[in-house]
């Protein structure tokens, strides 16, 4: 038994999060559903664990586990191997894995997911210490394209600086 997480239109039932054995997973709600049929979330929970695995380590690295809790807002223990296998994830989190590890480049956009999520995380706490509602969104779509631009900006320069000062190879001494 083989679960593939991948991008795959949602059906009238639910989110579709990829295939078990070629045909369709989707979840209504946390139940599991093959070509259709519910099955019993043990019957597919070593597959679907193998399944997060390589889509979380395409997307996070082969440490996924405080990453894609971060991102997904779920407590660290939800998202730890054995509870996966115990109990799932909620669908929501599959279908994000399921896309972004088929992402052209999807270590990049992990990294940026997590950036984005530092950012969120960042201003919720602002947000409490000051007793204000978040408004996060638009702010943090601002200061991204902000911090993506310097970012762009630092690597570069110092990428051309780098090659300036290269040490001579051993043959040139």
């Amino acid at each position: 038994m083989k679960i593939e997480l991948k991008p795959m239109p949602d059906s009238d039932v639910g989110l579709a999060v990829g295939t078990l054995d070629g045909k369709p997973l989707v979840y209504d709600g946390r139940t599991p559903l093959v070509a259709g049929q519910p099955v019993e979330h043990r019957e597919i929970a070593s597959a679907l664990v193998d399944a997060v695995d390589r889509a979380a380590s395409a997307v996070f690295g082969p440490e996924w586990v405080k990453d894609l809790s971060l991102v997904t807002g779920l407590n660290v223990r939800t998202v730890q191997r054995d509870r996966i296998v115990k109990y799932g994830l909620p669908s929501v989190a599959l279908k994000t894995l399921a896309e972004a590890s088929a992402y052209e480049e999807p270590r990049a956009l992990g990294y940026l997911m997590l950036a984005v999520a530092r950012m969120y995380e960042d201003r919720a706490v602002e947000s409490a210490v000051k007793s204000v509602p978040t408004g996060a969104k638009g702010e943090v779509s601002v200061k991204s394209q902000v911090l993506l631009a310097q970012a762009l900006e630092m690597v570069d320069w110092l990428r051309v600086r780098r090659a300036q000062h290269q040490a001579p190879k051993l043959e040139d001494r």
